[in-house]
């Protein structure tokens, strides 16, 4: 018994699928392209910072022109042992744009929403598309 291939349509094949899915979860990265892309590098030394609920928290603050700008720089709660310094890329005509290199921290709260929405509604119309018969 001889097995035939069927023709399916490009956006029914495996390698659509998967490579669909890989830019769903480089999209939080490449988010900030024009931070990763023409960004300047600088080190954000770490502070104490009374915010808004009066407690002191751990922020880490860089400077620009003269102007000091908070790193977006996440920690577990109860961490010790912070970095003396960090890596942070900063769009020079917005200095307040940044990003660290915490990975962690591209795929947290609003950025995380788009890749698993688009995984899972991939997954689904994928599978309607390649198994028509269930």
């Amino acid at each position: 018994m001889k097995v035939t291939k069927k023709d399916r349509p490009y956006y029914a094949k495996w390698w659509f699928f998967i490579s669909l899915l890989i830019l769903g979860w480089l999209t939080p990265i490449t988010k900030h392209w024009r931070v990763i892309l023409f960004g300047e590098n600088t080190f954000a030394y770490p502070f104490k910072v009374l915010n808004k609920y009066n407690y002191y928290s751990d922020a880490y603050i860089y400077s620009v022109n003269g102007k000091q700008y908070t790193a977006r720089f996440e920690t577990e709660y109860g961490r010790k042992d912070l970095p003396d310094k960090i890596n942070v890329l900063y769009d020079p005509d917005d200095p307040k744009e940044n990003i660290t290199t915490q990975i962690e921290i591209l795929y947290t709260d609003e950025n995380l929403f788009f890749p698993v929405g688009l995984q899972i509604g991939l997954g689904v119309f994928f599978l309607a598309l390649r198994f028509k018969d269930l």
